[in-house]
C-alpha cells in the first residue's frame, strides 16, 4: 500500500490557518499550563491563611492537601467538616467570619 500523506489528507478538510489556529489552542502542554496556573491560584488564595497567629507551615500543607480551593474550604467550615484540630478551626472560622450554626 502506498503511504498516504497525512497534509494532504488534512488540507482537503481543514484550511491550514484554521489547522495551526486549533493545534495551537489545543495543544496538551497549553491545557497543562492552564491547569497550573488555575492550581497556583488556588494555592494563592490559602497561603494568605499563614496570617493567622497560630497557623504553622504544616496545618497549611494539611489543608492545602485536603481542599482544592478555598472555597471548598470555607464550605467544610460552615458544615462543620474539617479534620484539624479545634483550635485550628476556630481560628480559620474567625478568620472567614463563619459564625457558628446554633
Amino acid at each position: 500500500m502506498a503511504d498516504i500523506d497525512e497534509w494532504s489528507f488534512v488540507s482537503k478538510y481543514f484550511s491550514k490557518n484554521k489547522l495551526k489556529k486549533w493545534i495551537k489552542k489545543n495543544e496538551p502542554w497549553r491545557m497543562e499550563n492552564k491547569e497550573h496556573k488555575e492550581k497556583k491560584k488556588m494555592e494563592n488564595e490559602l497561603r494568605e491563611l499563614d496570617k493567622i497567629e497560630g497557623m504553622g507551615e504544616e496545618r497549611l500543607k494539611d489543608i492545602m492537601r485536603i481542599y482544592d480551593s478555598e472555597k471548598e474550604l470555607k464550605e467544610a467550615l460552615r458544615n462543620n467538616k474539617v479534620p484539624l484540630r479545634n483550635d485550628i478551626v476556630e481560628k480559620l472560622k474567625k478568620y472567614y467570619k463563619i459564625e457558628e450554626a446554633k
